[in-house]
């Protein structure tokens, strides 16, 4: 896996860290950064999307494990990051389902600025559970090129758009590109998933049902 470089770690307490007081507590410990970043996400995500409603206790359950497991991939730093820049992470099979008519890009997350929401492909499967081509970011995608290249969108300050798109596209050395688009960059696939234009917030857009 490659490492966030030196230089993008140089801008983390510059460029990632809130204001606090002395008297503040920061977990440092990567279990208690996790425990932060699935507690925030289960008060503000859609947790259950597509599922029935007999269904809702125990996908929270399993919605909080898929999201711990993928949190677990990341370095403390950058979760810590997370923590300080008051950003939740949110699971979200909008990403896995959408449909744009193409064979184009993976989407494979959106930072949703204004929200303070990165949002990250989610097949709704538990580890146990995938089939050979089924495809999880939490296990097949290097996390941390996808982390470096937010890092990258906000090492200037706050982005210019308020939606910035991560997408993986394959190469033909068979090399995995990482790259952010803006809203205005990826104007096909928005208008075939307007549901994309919302962060996956619980009350804020419908869930699209899945199969």
């Amino acid at each position: 896996m490659l490492n966030v470089s030196a230089t993008i770690r140089r801008f983390f307490d510059v460029l990632f860290t809130k204001n606090h007081t002395d008297d503040d507590t920061i977990p440092v410990t990567q279990k208690d950064l996790i425990a932060v970043l699935v507690r925030r996400s289960l008060l503000r995500a859609d947790t259950h999307q597509g599922l029935a409603p007999s269904m809702v206790a125990s996908g929270t359950s399993a919605y909080a494990t898929r999201l711990r497991n993928l949190l677990g991939e990341l370095r403390t730093d950058t979760l810590h990051m997370l923590v300080e820049r008051d950003i939740t992470p949110c699971l979200d099979q909008r990403l896995c389902y959408k449909s744009d008519g193409t064979i184009g890009p993976l989407v494979f997350a959106i930072y949703y600025h204004d929200h303070r929401v990165l949002a990250l492909h989610d097949n709704g499967k538990m580890p146990s559970q995938r089939g050979f081509l089924d495809f999880n970011i939490g296990h097949d995608l290097n996390l941390y090129d996808a982390f470096e290249h937010l890092f990258d969108a906000l090492k200037y300050g706050a982005p210019t758009h308020p939606m910035l798109i991560g997408t993986a596209e394959n190469q033909r050395s068979c090399a995995q590109v990482f790259r952010w688009m803006t809203s205005d960059q990826m104007q096909r696939t928005l208008r075939k998933n307007p549901q994309l234009h919302f962060p996956p917030l619980r009350g804020l857009v419908p869930a699209t049902a899945t199969s």
